[in-house]
């Protein structure tokens, strides 16, 4: 989409090559917006660590400066890629050299997901988003921090879902978006997510699954995201 073509641009034009994974048409999805269920984060992930091993044989790329990056539920499969624990199950040998979301979903925790491995991690999400909640990732990114791991959350104000892509208007509607922003999930045991506060298995069908949410574009928050990005892929 547009949003994706205007970052393979400026990452282009800075002197960083790109590799744009698409997980969505090979599975015969077009939309995850209305119903979520036809892709799981997780499976995002495992393709992401595919794509690093295919990567890190290309004879042009440096196979210890492959960084990812994901958007949304995409964000998913970024930032939680750094996981020692998904490393394991799913990856290999190598090693992604810094992960970067954008208005991640931080609010289904994983057991392990605070055991990394130690590559720094950059976040950014608008505040007013009301698809994704920044809530939880503040929650997450302190306790990381306080682990001594090397990660930001940076919050822009008046800024939607998807502010990245500059073909929204300002603020637009999505009625029929599936959004677990006022939801709380957690991994009780491997493989089993529950609501935090009722105790039921992971469901959309929760009570706590909000339907209706917004995207929009927000130049100066584009600008400030690409401006850091670019800064943070160059001081790695």
């Amino acid at each position: 989409g547009a949003a994706m073509d205007a970052w393979v641009h400026h990452l282009n034009q800075a002197g960083v090559a790109t590799f744009v994974l698409d997980t969505f048409t090979g599975r015969g999805i077009t939309s995850t917006v209305a119903d979520q269920t036809q892709l799981h984060s997780l499976a995002m992930m495992v393709d992401a660590y595919k794509a690093l091993d295919l990567l890190a044989k290309h004879p042009r790329i440096d196979a210890n400066k492959i960084s990812i990056m994901g958007f949304s539920k995409g964000a998913v499969a970024s930032v939680f890629s750094a996981s020692t624990r998904f490393k394991k199950a799913y990856g290999s040998a190598n090693t992604f050299a810094s992960h970067i979301g954008l208005y991640t979903p931080c609010n289904s925790r994983y057991t392990g997901d605070t055991q990394l491995t130690g590559k720094p991690m950059r976040l950014f999400h608008g505040t007013t988003d009301d698809y994704v909640s920044v809530l939880p990732c503040r929650d997450y990114v302190k306790a990381l921090q306080q682990q001594g791991i090397n990660i930001t959350l940076t919050e822009f104000a008046d800024t939607e879902h998807a502010y990245d892509s500059p073909i929204l208007p300002k603020k637009l509607a999505f009625p029929t978006a599936q959004s677990s922003r006022h939801c709380q999930f957690v991994e009780t045991t491997p493989s089993v997510m529950v609501n935090e506060k009722t105790g039921q298995p992971f469901s959309y069908a929760d009570p706590c699954i909000a339907v209706g949410a917004h995207v929009g574009h927000n130049p100066d928050s584009t600008a400030q995201t690409v401006k850091a990005v670019l800064e943070f892929l160059k001081s790695l």
